[in-house]
């Protein structure tokens, strides 16, 4: 085959369908990437029983895992409902099995085949954006056209509708950008900025559109110094969940902001209130927390929204750090935080190159954005895309140092 599309292992295979279906597959179903994640692990499960070679990671990464599963699992002993806690357990553990999978394959593949499968990125992020910009203009006229074929009722579809979609393209703009940008394609890679902004633009994800901003920041940042940037957002990550609690409780709530009532739309003030509530239960169980998933059912969170209809919370803070302390405490806080730290602090160093630093600072602190005003931290389509996302920009990253601006 051609050194434009080279023959690809099996493993190649796996992760350039996935490259090019992530993005339009999750338009329309966002928690598609469950099934992917599951579905290509399977394969490559397979494939390695078939060449007899057990997957490989590195020593850190495993044990801080398997300290942070085994605290998880272990709250349920005192979690408010221990079966969902088990059952959670259950699904991080094979989401972590799933990702060790993924990754040994995934970094295993030559600077050929991820070349090849950064080109397969780039084509579905680009379909993604049309998509994207088509509902944009037409006030989400594929996803009405898909509500009336399952409920054969026309209905005006709320703009929200978009988000998680919007979500999940911001993260695979990052990658698919690196390899444009690499790879000397820039006006296409223009094109899919401009493309994403304006479709973020006429949507009403706000998290999602101020997640691009610091993700840009960020990335800019790790531009023009890679090897400090990332150990900078390493600590930032860190401290933001070790002190999350603290700067809710003491750095001004929706409640005590003089003049912050009339500034922010009400999504904002509902999610202000709702971390003030959980601040204070996480006063109450600072150590030991509700056990792994007890958001769900928090005594509490019922209670009516003083700011608007609906209740304080629903099954989640919409917020990773607070979630974290809320529900594994003070231990799980600080192996979150060391994970956090230990993710960011190798991205200029791992990276090779300008360009893959800031793709890998972009792709990363879009990520912490959104995990800090958006979803539960434990939701296996989310999870299950931060996992697919990271493993895209790492090989990638590899498919580019054949041509990289040095680090320095």
């Amino acid at each position: 085959m051609s050194a434009r599309w080279p023959t690809l292992s099996l493993a190649g295979w796996v992760v350039a369908a996935t490259a090019i279906a992530l993005a339009p597959v999750g338009f329309f179903a966002p928690v598609a990437s469950t099934l992917v994640l599951v579905a290509g692990g399977i394969a490559l499960a397979m494939g390695a029983v078939r060449s007899r070679r057990w997957p490989r990671a590195g020593t850190t990464a495993v044990v801080l895992v398997a300290l942070f599963l085994a605290w998880a699992a272990l709250s349920a002993v005192w979690a408010i409902d221990s079966r969902l806690a088990v059952n959670k357990a259950f699904a991080l553990a094979a989401i972590a099995l799933l990702a060790w999978l993924w990754f040994d394959a995934g970094l295993q593949l030559d600077a050929a085949a991820s070349d090849a499968i950064g080109r397969f990125l780039a084509i579905g992020v680009g379909i993604a954006i049309v998509l994207l910009l088509i509902e944009a203009a037409t006030g989400a006229v594929i996803h009405r056209i898909m509500f009336y074929q399952r409920h054969g009722a026309t209905v005006a579809m709320p703009l929200e509708i978009l988000n998680r979609p919007l979500t999940l393209l911001v993260l695979l703009l990052w990658p698919a950008l690196l390899w444009l940008t690499a790879r000397r394609h820039r006006t296409l890679a223009v094109l899919f900025v401009v493309g994403t902004v304006v479709a973020l633009a006429a949507s009403r994800a706000g998290s999602v559109r101020l997640a691009l901003v610091a993700g840009a920041v960020a990335a800019a940042a790790a531009f023009m110094s890679p090897r400090r940037v990332g150990p900078a957002i390493g600590v930032f990550a860190a401290a933001l969940v070790v002190v999350a609690p603290l700067l809710v409780l003491h750095g001004g709530a929706s409640t005590r902001v003089p003049g912050l009532l009339p500034t922010l739309p009400q999504s904002a003030l509902h999610r202000l209130e709702m971390w003030e509530f959980v601040a204070g239960r996480i006063e109450e169980r600072p150590l030991l927390g509700y056990g792994l998933d007890g958001s769900r059912v928090l005594p509490g969170a019922a209670e009516p929204y003083r700011l608007g209809g609906g209740q304080v919370m629903g099954l989640h803070p919409h917020n990773a750090p607070l979630q974290v302390w809320l529900e594994l405490g003070l231990p799980g806080a600080v192996l979150a935080a060391l994970g956090a730290f230990i993710a960011f602090r190798g991205i200029g160093v791992a990276a090779g190159s300008r360009l893959s630093a800031a793709a890998g600072a972009g792709a990363g602190v879009t990520a912490l954005t959104v995990a800090s005003l958006s979803f539960g931290i434990w939701q296996t389509w989310w999870l299950a895309s931060l996992v697919l996302v990271a493993l895209l920009t790492a090989v990638v990253a590899r498919g580019v140092r054949s041509f990289p601006q040095p680090v320095r």
